[in-house]
């Protein structure tokens, strides 16, 4: 493999990062804690938890058998083709639906911020990510790349402006009104 095309490990990283962190991070939040306050640090944390043990398991069988593929290639050799075939495109599947929830999520964001159609930021996306999707890999994997380090730097960010408006540190943030949805949700 010539080496203009190959990804380096930092592409690779921040890639698998990148994927981890979703839209559904930035626009789902709101509207679970809108609904259930601080409690929903809860879910988060049964499903990290879930995901880690599923990230586990996957690695041992990796470890114990290496090949090809991925947990796809898994569910065909333990249960045959037809496993194998139901999970390829029920992974197909879900990719596709994630992109076009985070399409639309940003879109109607963005077109709010511009005050036009969200149809028009939605469009400019689909553009752009083909555009992004048929250039070389190491291009690929330097978009990826930056893009994930973006969304790392505002999750950061997310965090920080959180921890000071809880410490009542930012102007206009009141110290006894944090967390008080935890506690009314879970406390008598």
């Amino acid at each position: 493999m010539a080496e203009a095309t190959q990804l380096k490990s930092r592409h690779l990283t921040m890639m698998g990062l990148g994927s981890a962190v979703g839209a559904g991070l930035f626009l789902g939040v709101g509207l679970g804690i809108q609904i259930s306050g601080t409690s929903v640090l809860i879910s988060y944390a049964v499903a990290g938890i879930l995901i880690a043990l599923i990230m586990w398991m996957l690695g041992e069988i990796a470890a114990a058998r290496p090949s090809l593929g991925s947990f796809s290639t898994y569910a065909g050799q333990a249960f045959g083709h037809w496993a194998r075939f139901t999970m390829g495109w029920i992974y197909w599947f879900m990719l596709i639906m994630v992109m076009g929830a985070e399409i639309t999520g940003a879109a109607a964001i963005i077109g709010n911020w511009f005050d036009i159609a969200p149809w028009i930021p939605a469009l400019i996306a689909v553009a752009f990510f083909a555009i992004v999707n048929f250039a070389a890999v190491r291009g690929f994997g330097e978009f990826e790349f930056w893009f994930a380090i973006i969304k790392v730097a505002v999750i950061i960010a997310f965090l920080a402006i959180g921890i000071l408006m809880a410490l009542g540190i930012l102007p206009g943030m009141d110290l006894s009104r944090a967390g008080t949805n935890f506690t009314e949700n879970f406390l008598p």
